[in-house]
């Protein structure tokens, strides 16, 4: 039976009313809620008229700022955990990987902007860089700046560089400082820290200073096969050694401008290079080139101007004098080789009979492009009377001959040979050329002579260019 209770029925009318209105209050707040967060978004005024919120600023750089890092946002946490991580390269003390560390702490120097201008600063010291005078700063200098130091962000800046240097030591440069007391900084200060790195690695590195140095004077410009880039590198390598030990106050720019001009007077052809390092070396003299950034740059853009010492312009450490006394004496010994050799056929070796003939048996003269075998070979005649030994026959052809290049002109222009020798054979380019063509001759035979032929013969092609 139904329950028709007036006092129930009542109740429960009461208590839904109660309830709608509840969900009819809650949507309207929602609704506002909505209508707030979208102005927000929006950037739109309020009914009241309000003035406008404004976005906040996007964060295109997490160090690109004066102020301290903000260690109650997310962003600044992060900006001061990144400035705070280990370097790219990490350092164990070992003298000979220096510059990679050097290289690693700049460049998060560069990052953080700990080298901006003004008081977040942190590595100017009367007048001196932290990076590249250090030996020109002393602890005291250092540890009065930090005691003096109250810019907010400078303080968070040399903290950082302490947590970073803290993340990349290892080896027994770690051991030093971490498990022996007395070797850290007495405050967590990172420019204090980072001196006190390059005392230690000064004090366990004069042997590699030293030999650093006698690396430095006695580079060789062929072990890095003219490569001038290449050269530039390993120059800034040994500075970076050099300027760290115990004699870096010597190494100023002008010490760097005297020992890679130095070394690129080592490069002495072609003429074009030689001639671009003593004007340079003038220059240097002169002392209106004080910057060997400067030298370094023009130097890499002749290099390329000269198509990399590669074509018509090899490099040499030699002058062509001295390469033509070079090729005598090879000559010589492959003469000598020729005539005394214990384990070759010495008719090997011998000249064709034929090498000094002018005319053939029917006494007819020979003339250029006639050719006669000898022992599986084609020796050319030559038409130039001005070889050595009176030569006439030879393996390369006339028209790769620059002796014959002259004789054809001198005879042209003057008709007689009378005055040639004058012209031709006191010439080291003439007289290389003469004694490469009896090299190349001698080699017939010899262990790898085919090759040393080849060789010979690219460097007649390139006399004659």
């Amino acid at each position: 039976m139904e329950d028709n209770n007036p006092a129930v029925q009542a109740t429960t009318d009461t208590q839904l009313a109660t309830l709608t209105n509840l969900v009819t209050q809650l949507a309207q707040q929602n609704q506002l809620q909505q209508q707030q967060i979208q102005q927000l978004l929006t950037n739109q005024p309020t009914g009241g008229g309000g003035a406008a919120i404004p976005p906040p600023p996007p964060v295109t750089d997490l160090h690109d700022s004066t102020n301290p890092y903000d260690l109650s946002s997310r962003a600044g946490l992060a900006a001061l955990q990144e400035a705070s991580s280990a370097l790219t390269y990490k350092f164990d003390g070992n003298y000979a990987t220096l510059p990679q560390f050097l290289n690693s702490v700049k460049q998060r120097m560069n990052q953080c902007h700990w080298k901006t201008a003004g008081d977040t600063n942190i590595t100017k010291y009367g007048g001196h860089d932290l990076f590249n005078d250090i030996n020109q700063i002393s602890e005291a200098d250092l540890t009065a700046a930090h005691t003096a130091r109250t810019n907010p962000r400078a303080k968070q800046n040399s903290q950082t560089l302490w947590n970073a240097l803290h993340a990349s030591l290892t080896g027994d440069l770690y051991l030093n400082f971490f498990s022996q007391d007395g070797n850290l900084p007495a405050v967590s200060d990172g420019p204090l820290f980072f001196k006190r790195i390059m005392i230690y690695t000064t004090v366990n590195s004069h042997t590699s200073t030293t030999e650093a140095t006698m690396k430095l004077i006695t580079m060789d410009p062929a072990q890095y096969n003219y490569n001038i880039v290449r050269l530039n590198q390993a120059l800034n390598h040994f500075f970076v050694l050099i300027s760290h030990g115990p004699a870096g106050t010597l190494v100023t720019d002008d010490y760097r401008l005297y020992y890679t001009l130095m070394i690129y007077e080592k490069i002495k052809q072609p003429y074009e290079w030689a001639s671009f390092v003593r004007t340079h070396n003038h220059d240097h003299k002169c002392k209106s080139l004080t910057d060997p950034r400067l030298l370094m740059s023009v130097a890499v853009q002749r290099y390329k101007e000269l198509k990399s010492f590669t074509a018509e312009y090899q490099a040499s450490t030699s002058t062509t004098d001295e390469t033509v006394a070079l090729l005598g004496a090879k000559v010589a010994e492959l003469q000598r080789v020729s005539q005394q050799g214990p384990h070759q056929d010495s008719a090997t070796f011998q000249t064709p009979p034929f090498s000094t003939d002018t005319t053939n048996p029917g006494n007819i003269p020979y003339k250029e492009g006639d050719t006669q075998p000898w022992k599986g070979k084609t020796y050319r005649f030559h038409v130039a009377s001005t070889h050595k030994d009176n030569r006439r026959w030879f393996l390369h052809t006339c028209s790769e001959c620059k002796l014959c290049d002259r004789w054809k002109e001198s005879n042209s222009s003057a008709g007689s040979t009378a005055n040639l020798s004058d012209t031709t054979s006191d010439a080291p380019a003439d007289q290389a050329e003469t004694l490469l063509a009896q090299a190349y001759d001698l080699l017939e035979g010899m262990p790898n002579g085919d090759l040393l032929q080849a060789y010979i013969a690219d460097t007649l092609t390139a006399l004659r260019e």
